[in-house]
């Protein structure tokens, strides 16, 4: 087989790839979006309810209705009730042990998954342009062996050789550059959802320390 055939197969493989990667980062992306839409409580409002129904809940010393709400269903997968939960089952524990115990649920079970999606968008952000450029290499050389293995050069030939060389960064930079858009939108997204649960777990943890001090 030539050495301009093997590099055009081998350029197609690339644009293969990339497209792959591409769908990847995006599920990656819808995925990760969704999640944290699902952690979250869907306005202020919300939160709040929540909030003054557990702290009912609590000055009753009613600890199994406040377990119950926090397992509904419409909570369940929420990350205030979620850590809630956590707070009210193990209140017997220190200050300093149960907040420890708070903050590895809320790492493992809440901003664990979306860290790891938000890696493999950075990877595949990344890995794009360089893929990219490994097609534009490709495409390149199969064009100047074709320049050079003979005196006669096919324009047809060349010019598909050339094609394939910039389409791949072509491919490259249109996939990469949305990604990274995405990820610096699901970056603040998580912040805000991280602030956001803190803020209602520390609102959780005063109540729990007013019951035990009345």
């Amino acid at each position: 087989m030539e050495l301009t055939s093997v590099l055009t197969i081998a350029g197609n493989v690339i644009q293969g790839v990339q497209v792959l990667l591409a769908v990847w980062g995006a599920y990656a992306v819808i995925f990760t979006l969704r999640q944290i839409k699902r952690r979250r409580f869907g306005s202020d409002s919300e939160t709040e309810s929540f909030l003054d129904t557990l702290r009912s809940y609590l000055e009753e010393s009613n600890y199994d209705a406040a377990v119950r709400l926090c397992d509904e269903p419409r909570n369940v997968y929420r990350a205030i009730p979620m850590l809630a939960r956590v707070a009210i089952v193990k209140r017997h524990l220190s200050s300093a042990r149960l907040r420890q115990a708070i903050a590895s649920r809320f790492q493992r079970d809440v901003l664990g998954v979306m860290d790891n999606q938000r890696s493999t968008i950075n990877t595949i952000a990344k890995s794009e342009p360089m893929l990219g450029l490994l097609g534009t290499v490709a495409g390149m050389i199969a064009a100047f062996a074709r320049i050079g293995g003979s005196d006669k050069v096919s324009t047809a030939g060349l010019a598909s050789d050339i094609s394939l060389a910039l389409t791949a960064t072509a491919v490259g930079l249109l996939v990469a550059i949305p990604l990274i858009l995405c990820l610096n939108v699901i970056e603040v997204r998580m912040r805000s959802l991280e602030d956001t649960t803190l803020e209602g777990v520390q609102i959780v943890l005063e109540d729990l320390d007013a019951v035990a001090v009345s």
